[in-house]
C-alpha cells in the first residue's frame, strides 16, 4: 500500500479528532493509514474525475471551493466529466467541517474518491487553521484565500494519486464542469489570468502585471496561470509627448473570455512629466491597477 506523503504523521496525531469529524459527517471513523488502491485501471475514453459538490460548507463557500477546485484540477491536467452524474473513472467528493478552538478556527475536509462500484478507492485529508474565533458560526471567519488553499492542496494530491487512465487529459474532448452542473448557484466570479503588459517604459510591464494580480485578489477574484476556465486580462501602454515637457500615458486593459471572445476593455489616461516613468513605476502601477481592477470585476460574470 502506497502512502500519500505528509498524511501519515498527521493521521496518527489527529486520530481522535478525525473520529469526532467522522461522527459529525456520518463518515467511517477508522484511523487506518491512508493509502492508495494501486489496482490497474482499464484504459478508455472516460474522464478521470466526476466532481461532486463539497458538503458541509455554507452555500457561498461551497460555490467558491467548488469553483477553485475545478480550476486547480484542470490546471494539473486532470480530466473532468461535464456533470457530477456523468460517467467517469472516479467520483470525488469532499466533506468539510469548521471548528472553533477559542482563538483559531480549524477546517478539516475528508475527500473520498469512489470507483464505478461505489467503493472508496482513496481518501485524502486536508486541514487548515485560520486566526479568529466565532463559536456560533465558525465558517464566518473562513475567507476565500483559505478555500483557495484547500482547492490547491486537494488538486495536488489527486493529481499525484490518480492511476494511469490512458493519458486522458483536460481539454482532450472533455467539457469542464460548471457550478450549475454541480448543483451550485451564486458562485464567485471566474478566475482571471493576467497574460501580461506591453509597451511600458522602465519596469512598467512587470510592475503593472504584478500590481494587477494583487489588485484582483483584493477584489476577491482568483488569479491563476493558464487555464481553460480563466478569463484573460492583457494590458497595453502607449506614450505620447505633449507640450511643456509633459507626456500622455494611456493604459488599456482588455478582457477576453475563455473562448477568446472580447468581454470589454478599460482605458486609463493621464499626464506625467516627460520621462517620469522610465524607471520604477512603484505606486503609479499600484494605483492604476487598483482603479482598473474595480472595473474588471464589473465585466466578469457571476456564478455558473
Amino acid at each position: 500500500m502506497a502512502l500519500i506523503r505528509g498524511d501519515l504523521t498527521r493521521w496518527s496525531r489527529d486520530c481522535l479528532r478525525r473520529i469526532a469529524l467522522a461522527v459529525a459527517l456520518a463518515l467511517p471513523a477508522a484511523c487506518a493509514t491512508p493509502g492508495v488502491d494501486t489496482t490497474p485501471v482499464a484504459r478508455g475514453g472516460l474522464a478521470q474525475i466526476a466532481l461532486q459538490a463539497p458538503i458541509g460548507l455554507p452555500a457561498d463557500k461551497t460555490a467558491r471551493l467548488g469553483d477553485q477546485l475545478i480550476t486547480a484540477l484542470q490546471g494539473r491536467g486532470v480530466s473532468m466529466a461535464a456533470t457530477a452524474q456523468a460517467p467517469a473513472r472516479f467520483k470525488l467528493q469532499g466533506f468539510c467541517s469548521a471548528a472553533d478552538s477559542g482563538r483559531d478556527t480549524s477546517i478539516a475536509c475528508v475527500w473520498d474518491a469512489t470507483g464505478g462500484d461505489g467503493q472508496r478507492v482513496q481518501r485524502i485529508v486536508t486541514e487548515e487553521t485560520v486566526s479568529g474565533s466565532a463559536p456560533a458560526n465558525p465558517w464566518s471567519v473562513v475567507g476565500n484565500a483559505t478555500l483557495d488553499r484547500i482547492a490547491v492542496a486537494v488538486a495536488d494530491k489527486v493529481a499525484a494519486w490518480l492511476p494511469d487512465t490512458g493519458g486522458a487529459q483536460s481539454g482532450g474532448g472533455f467539457s469542464l464542469p460548471s457550478l450549475s452542473s454541480l448543483g451550485l448557484t451564486g458562485g464567485s466570479a471566474p478566475p482571471v489570468t493576467v497574460s501580461g503588459v506591453t509597451g511600458a517604459p522602465g519596469d512598467g510591464n512587470q510592475s503593472l502585471a504584478r500590481a494587477m494580480e494583487s489588485a484582483l485578489r483584493s477584489e476577491n477574484i482568483a488569479v491563476t496561470g493558464a487555464s481553460g476556465r480563466a478569463f484573460r486580462l492583457a494590458g497595453r501602454v502607449q506614450l505620447a509627448d505633449g507640450a511643456q515637457r509633459r507626456q500622455s500615458v494611456t493604459i488599456e486593459w482588455s478582457l477576453t473570455d475563455p473562448q477568446g471572445n472580447a468581454r470589454g476593455s478599460i482605458t486609463q489616461r493621464n499626464e506625467v512629466p516627460r520621462g517620469a516613468l522610465n524607471g520604477a513605476w512603484g505606486e503609479t502601477a499600484a494605483a492604476s491597477a487598483a482603479a482598473a481592477a474595480r472595473r474588471v470585476v464589473e465585466l466578469l460574470p457571476r456564478g455558473g
